[in-house]
C-alpha cells in the first residue's frame, strides 16, 4: 500500500516544479503595482545557481523565509527541539548549508544555524539557491548548499508601497509594510514586519507535557523586523549596496511530547529575548584589468533562555544568556583572458560568543573562532558548453574556548568541477565536488544546559558529491530532473548515552543516492500547475562498518500546487506536501516517523484600480488537520486559518 501511494504521489508531482523555467510577466519583480507571478531561471548567474523571484509563490501568501524554503524541491523546513525552523536539502543537515543576506552569512557561527521562521518574507525580492556542486564564492561549510536572500528593490523610476495585514486562528495576526523608491542612480527600500501568535493548533493528542488538547504547549510567538537598504548604481557595472536588517522576537519552545518527564530529560524552555542584526556592504566595480565583487558584513546576535521544571512553566530553574559578535569579508577578483574567466576568491570571518548561566555568581564563558577560505576557479566556454573548475583551502581555528583546550584547528582542501551543455529547449549539466564542514563551537564545547556530553575527539567531515541532470522549457510546459550521489567521511551525528544525554560523534561515514525532478504546466492565461518530487536513500556507516539510519531525513518528498492569479477577479491556490517515512531519536534509540500528507489552499479576490491593487484572501494550512512528525514528539501545527488583505500602490 505504501509503495503504491508513493508511486502515485511521485508520478503526479512530476507534472510541475516551482523552480522550472517559464515564460511569464516580470512586472512584479520590476516593482510595478501588480501581483503577476514570475518564475525565472535567469541566464548569467553563477554556475549552479537557481534564481527564484519570490513572486512565484505570492499566491501562497508566505509570511517568513521558512514558508518560502518549504517550496524548494528536495528541501524540508522543520522545527527542532530548540524551537528553531531549519532547512534540510537533499537530506543534508542545516549546518552544511548557509543562509546569506545579499552574499553575507546570517547563520550564527556558534552553532551555524538561523531560525528561518523569524526572517520575514516581505523583505525578500529574490532567492538565489545553490544545491550540489557550485561555485566556491559561497564560502566554507556549504556542502549542503546556500540560500542567498536578496532584498526587494524597485527596478524602474518611481515609488511603490506594499502593505499586508492578516489575522489567524488560533489567535494571532501580522502586519507588514514595505516602501520602494528609485530615482536616477539611487534606490532605497524600507520595510517593517510584525506578528504575534498565542500558539499553534494541535492536530492529535500528545502523550506527555500537553495539558491543552487543542493548542500546542508553550508555542506562542512574537516577532518583528525592520530593514533599510540603499543602492547606488550609476552604471551597469558599478553598484554599491548597504543593507541593515534587524530581527527581534520572543517565543516559547514546545516540549517534546513523546518524552515522559519522570524518566527522560525534557526541555522546558522559553526565550523571552531573541535579537539578530546584520549590516552588509557590497560593492561591484571594475578594477584595472579585472572586476571586483567585495562584500563586508558585521552582525550581532543575542538571546536569553529561561529553563523551567515542568509544563506549567511556573517555576524557573535556570537559564542562559548568549551574545555573539561576527565580522567578515569576501572578495572576488575576476579577470577575462584567452583561457576564459579566472576568479580569485578570499573569504574570512571571525566570531566571538559569550555565554552566561542564569545563576548567582555564574561566570561568563567566552569563545572565539576564525574561518577562512582561499580559492581559485576558472570558467571557460568550449564550443557550446561551459566548464567550471576550482580548488580551495578552508581553515577553522577555535581561538578561545572558555579555558578548555582548543587544539590546533582544522584544514580542508576542496575542489569543484561543473559542465553545462545546451540541449534542445534547455540545458544539461554534470558536476563533481569535494568539500567539508567543520564542527561548530557549540558542537565542540556546548552542553545545552546539561543535554549534551562533550566529545574532545570530534573532528570535521568531508563530502564528495556528484550530480547529473537536464532541464527544458517551452511556452506552456517545462521539466527538469537531476540524479545525485553523496559520500561523507566522518559524518557528525548524535548518539544517546545511558544517562539520557546525547553526544556528537564522527561516524565512519554516510552515503546517499537520490533523484529529484519536476514539470511545470501552464493551464491557461493565469493558471498553472507546479510540483516536484525527491526520492532519497541515505545511510550512516559506523566505525565497524555497520549501516544505520540518519535521523529526521525523509526517504521521499512530493509537492503539488495548482494556482490561478488573474490580473483582476478571483484568485486561488491549492497545495499538497507528501513526506515519506523517517526515523527520530529517543532516549532509548530511534522510532519510526510515519509518512504524512499536508494539504492547504487559499482563495481571494483582486481589484485593480488606477492607483493600485487590493487583494483580499482567506487561507487554510493543514486543512485535513493531519498529524505530521518531522521529529519525534514535535508535530507540525494542525489546521490554521488566516484572513487578510494586501494593498499595493
Amino acid at each position: 500500500m505504501a509503495r503504491r501511494f508513493w508511486s502515485g504521489a511521485i508520478l503526479l508531482s512530476l507534472w510541475a516544479s516551482p523552480l522550472a523555467a517559464q515564460v511569464a510577466d516580470s512586472s512584479w519583480s520590476a516593482g510595478t503595482p501588480r501581483l503577476d507571478e514570475v518564475v525565472v531561471r535567469e541566464a548569467g548567474t553563477r554556475a549552479g545557481v537557481e534564481r527564484v523571484p519570490v513572486a512565484d509563490v505570492i499566491a501562497r501568501s508566505p509570511q517568513s523565509v521558512a514558508d518560502l524554503a518549504r517550496l524548494v524541491p528536495s528541501a524540508i523546513a522543520t522545527i527542532n527541539s530548540r524551537g528553531e525552523t531549519l532547512l534540510h536539502v537533499r537530506g543534508i543537515g542545516e549546518r552544511q548549508s548557509t543562509v546569506l543576506l545579499d552574499g553575507a552569512p546570517m547563520t550564527v557561527p556558534w552553532d551555524r544555524r538561523l531560525d528561518l521562521a523569524l526572517v520575514p518574507a516581505g523583505v525578500i525580492g529574490r532567492l538565489d539557491l545553490v544545491r550540489g556542486p557550485a561555485s566556491l564564492v559561497w564560502g566554507p561549510n556549504t556542502t549542503g548548499g546556500a540560500l542567498d536572500l536578496v532584498p526587494r528593490e524597485r527596478a524602474s523610476a518611481g515609488s511603490m508601497t506594499d502593505v499586508e495585514a492578516s489575522g489567524r486562528l488560533p489567535v494571532g495576526g501580522r502586519f507588514a509594510a514595505t516602501y520602494l523608491r528609485r530615482r536616477g542612480a539611487w534606490s532605497g527600500t524600507l520595510s517593517v514586519d510584525g506578528m504575534a501568535s498565542q500558539g499553534a493548533a494541535l492536530a492529535r493528542e500528545l502523550a506527555f507535557s500537553q495539558p491543552d488538547a487543542s493548542r500546542r504547549t508553550n508555542s506562542d510567538r512574537r516577532a518583528g523586523s525592520a530593514l533599510a537598504r540603499v543602492v547606488y548604481a550609476p552604471r551597469t557595472d558599478i553598484e554599491v549596496a548597504v543593507t541593515l536588517l534587524h530581527l527581534d522576537a520572543a517565543q516559547g519552545v514546545p516540549p517534546e511530547g513523546h518524552l515522559d518527564p519522570d524518566v527522560d530529560r525534557v526541555r522546558y524552555w522559553r526565550i523571552p529575548d531573541w535579537r539578530h542584526t546584520t549590516l552588509v556592504v557590497r560593492a561591484r566595480t571594475p578594477a584595472p584589468g579585472a572586476a571586483l565583487d567585495a562584500t563586508a558584513w558585521a552582525s550581532t546576535f543575542g538571546q536569553t533562555i529561561h529553563q523551567f521544571d515542568d509544563a506549567t512553566y511556573s517555576q524557573r530553574t535556570g537559564g542562559q544568556r548568549d551574545a555573539d559578535d561576527t565580522v567578515g569579508a569576501r572578495a572576488v577578483v575576476e579577470t577575462v583572458g584567452a583561457l576564459g574567466t579566472l576568479r580569485a576568491i578570499g573569504w574570512g570571518q571571525a566570531s566571538a560568543h559569550r555565554q552566561t548561566e542564569v545563576a548567582e555568581g555564574a561566570p561568563t564563558e567566552r569563545f572565539r573562532e576564525a574561518e577562512v577560505r582561499l580559492g581559485v576557479e576558472g570558467e571557460r566556454v568550449v564550443g557550446a558548453a561551459t566548464a567550471l573548475f576550482g580548488v580551495s583551502w578552508d581553515g577553522f581555528a577555535p581561538v578561545e574556548a572558555a579555558g578548555r583546550p582548543t587544539g590546533q584547528g582544522f584544514g580542508l582542501a576542496g575542489l569543484v568541477a561543473r559542465v553545462e551543455v545546451p540541449i534542445r529547449g534547455g540545458r544539461a549539466h554534470a558536476g563533481l565536488s569535494r568539500g567539508g564542514r567543520f564542527p561548530t563551537m557549540r558542537e565542540l564545547y556546548g552542553e545545552a544546559l546539561g543535554r549534551f556530553a562533550l566529545n574532545p575527539d570530534l573532528g570535521p567531515e568531508t563530502t564528495w558529491q556528484a550530480e547529473v541532470g537536464a532541464e527544458t522549457a517551452g511556452r506552456r510546459a517545462s521539466g527538469w530532473a537531476t540524479g545525485f550521489a553523496r559520500r561523507t567521511r566522518g559524518a557528525i551525528e548524535q548518539e544517546v548515552l545511558p544517562d539520557g544525554r546525547r553526544r556528537r560523534v564522527n561516524l565512519g561515514g554516510s552515503h546517499a543516492v537520490g533523484v529529484e525532478g519536476g514539470v511545470g504546466l501552464r493551464l491557461g492565461r493565469s493558471a498553472r500547475l507546479d510540483g516536484s518530487a525527491t526520492v532519497l536513500a541515505l545511510r550512516g556507516v559506523l566505525a565497524d562498518g555497520q549501516e544505520v539510519e540518519i535521523a529526521e531525513r525523509p526517504e521521499a518528498l512530493a509537492r503539488l500546487a495548482v494556482s490561478a492569479l488573474p490580473a483582476e477577479g478571483w484568485t486561488w491556490a491549492a497545495e499538497a506536501l507528501a513526506t515519506g517515512r523517517a526515523v527520530s531519536f529517543t532516549s532509548t534509540g530511534t522510532v519510526d516517523l510515519p509518512a504524512s500528507l499536508l494539504v492547504g489552499g487559499q482563495v481571494g479576490h483582486r481589484w485593480q484600480a488606477r492607483r493600485g491593487v487590493l487583494d483580499v484572501f482567506a487561507r487554510v494550512d493543514n486543512a485535513l488537520d493531519a498529524e505530521a512528525l518531522p521529529q519525534a514528539g514535535l508535530p507540525v501545527p494542525g489546521r490554521e486559518v488566516r484572513i487578510g488583505l494586501r494593498w499595493l500602490r
